[in-house]
């Protein structure tokens, strides 16, 4: 009986017929934008201002009933969960009224996997807490396109076959004591196959985090 590949097998065999020829959506499908499974790899990124972020993968944990990823961001412990189909960031928002009160404690999603161009997905949460017996509502609307793909220059090379992610989040916490407030993001990230986050732009601001430097393991 002859024995059947699977498909990672057959695209990486297809990737070594083809060479520098190879197909670029055979090489997206093959190609990892998020090498995040080794406790060790590391990520540099330049910030404005001549300021640095060294993201790294440092080991494993459950959060919220997940086995998560373990990430230290400029040596804060951050958390990532992972699968075939979504990558989503734990989120944990207080609200300081004479003690802390969670708020919100979830996972959000950050990514639908795999990237494929044309992408959409979108997230809505809504959280009502007693602070001294008194609402405070969070809630937080977040969407992700996968706008296209480009080639990616900064400081750590030249990338190619880069998707471009945009993210809008806008959040919005009441409070009936007057100290409410809007918080909002948009972004434009830049994902490189085998690498991961190498560009990430503020639309509001226009200013730029790009990759300096990584060692992956």
């Amino acid at each position: 009986m002859k024995p059947r590949l699977s498909l990672p097998v057959m695209l990486a065999g297809a990737i070594v017929a083809c060479g520098c020829s190879m197909d670029p959506l055979v090489y997206r499908i093959a190609s990892n934008y998020m090498p995040t499974g080794t406790v060790g790899n590391t990520w540099t990124y330049e910030l404005p201002g001549s300021r640095q972020k060294l993201v790294t993968i440092a080991g494993s944990d459950a959060i919220l009933g997940r086995d998560c990823i373990r990430v230290q961001v400029d040596f804060e412990d951050n958390y990532w969960y992972r699968d075939e189909d979504q990558f989503d960031e734990y989120v944990r928002t207080v609200y300081l009224y004479n003690e802390e009160h969670v708020i919100e404690e979830r996972w959000a999603r950050h990514l639908v996997l795999p990237l494929v161009l044309g992408n959409t997905w979108s997230e809505d949460y809504e959280q009502t807490t007693l602070v001294y017996g008194q609402p405070v509502t969070r809630r937080v609307q977040t969407e992700g396109e996968v706008r296209s793909i480009q080639n990616v220059t900064v400081p750590a090379g030249e990338f190619e076959q880069c998707y471009v992610v945009r993210l809008e989040t806008i959040g919005e916490t009441e409070t009936p004591y007057g100290d409410g407030w809007v918080d909002s993001t948009f972004v434009e990230e830049y994902y490189a196959p085998d690498v991961g986050l190498v560009r990430r732009v503020n639309l509001l601001t226009e200013e730029e985090e790009v990759l300096e430097s990584f060692t992956l393991q």
